[in-house]
């Protein structure tokens, strides 16, 4: 059997796919990895009918489901994705737990709880809120069963290039470097720690006292940027560090060659001012409480250390 298994450009040509997906997942060790590229289905099934893609990858998620596999969607599949696992999760009756963001509040003027309302304006905010809609919507005709969880910033082992606190940050304050921070470092920010967002996963999957609503992940209270950045010095038994902001007109001026970087306007209030998140409503109801951050500051350094 093999850690890795990949099947690219294929599988939609077979009549009988859930043949192949069973000997990909036989060869495969328990907690393995199935790799499917299919970005060239739309030429087979006949560009650019949208509604034969969308079956494609509906189907493909079902088989997921069938043979009980976690299914990760790569960026190319986002556009259809999101119906598939849906369809996916009616067709086998298995509970849809998914993770989301904080995009869909959009600007706040006080802490995000569970009960606050999404009104995000931005596309990306939107998009959120129309995913979670359309959930909540099969959920209510009993269809399915979903449940979502809600993170603030990641940080934590593994988070590297994708968080605020990861490449940018630890390398260089471990070599006693300053580091750069977006928006205002002396503003409170709540930051999420990853494997607190895999427990509260697991936790409200398997609850259906949390079924049918999203849940704010367990997130310690609210720091600074600032802060944060000493806590990681701390842990890591160095001095600290010089403390900056990136210009917000450096990343507009990057924005004109990397879509990536526009995108991040949209999002920057969540980093010119307070936003916070309360969790409190998790906590109550399932017991679990966010990992202090001084151990998540310790954990985080010694990940890195350890790379």
């Amino acid at each position: 059997q093999f850690d890795f298994v990949t099947c690219r450009h294929s599988l939609q040509i077979f009549d009988k796919p859930d043949m192949i997906l069973r000997e990909l997942f036989r060869i495969c060790k328990p907690g393995g990895r199935v790799y499917i590229t299919n970005e060239k289905n739309s030429h087979c099934l006949g560009e650019p009918r949208s509604e034969s893609i969308q079956w494609t990858y509906t189907e493909v998620a079902k088989l997921f489901a069938d043979f009980r596999m976690d299914v990760e969607l790569g960026p190319k599949s986002r556009r259809y994705g999101p119906d598939a696992l849906l369809a996916a999760a009616e067709h086998s009756g298995a509970v849809l737990a998914t993770v989301s963001n904080l995009y869909g509040y959009g600007r706040v003027d006080r802490p995000i709880t569970a009960d606050t309302p999404l009104s995000a304006e931005g596309a990306k905010g939107r998009v959120r809120v129309q995913m979670w809609d359309e959930a909540l919507d099969r959920h209510r005709d009993g269809r399915v069963r979903v449940v979502e969880v809600r993170a603030a910033d990641f940080y934590g082992p593994g988070i590297t290039d994708g968080g605020h606190l990861g490449e940018r940050v630890v390398p260089k304050l471990l070599a006693g470097k300053g580091v750069q921070v977006l928006g205002n470092p002396d503003v409170a920010h709540s930051f999420t720690y990853v494997p607190d967002v895999a427990r509260a996963l697991v936790r409200v999957g398997g609850d259906e006292r949390a079924w049918g609503r999203a849940w704010p992940v367990p997130t310690a209270p609210a720091v600074t940027q600032r802060q944060m950045i000493q806590l990681l010095c701390d842990a890591a038994g160095v001095e600290p560090v010089r403390v900056s902001r990136i210009p917000w007109t450096a990343l507009r001026l990057a924005g004109l060659v990397m879509p990536m970087m526009r995108e991040m306007f949209e999002t920057r209030h969540q980093l010119d001012g307070p936003f916070v998140l309360d969790s409190s409503a998790f906590t109550e109801t399932f017991g679990d409480a966010p990992t202090p951050l001084e151990q998540g500051a310790a954990a985080t350094v010694a990940w890195w250390r350890d790379r």
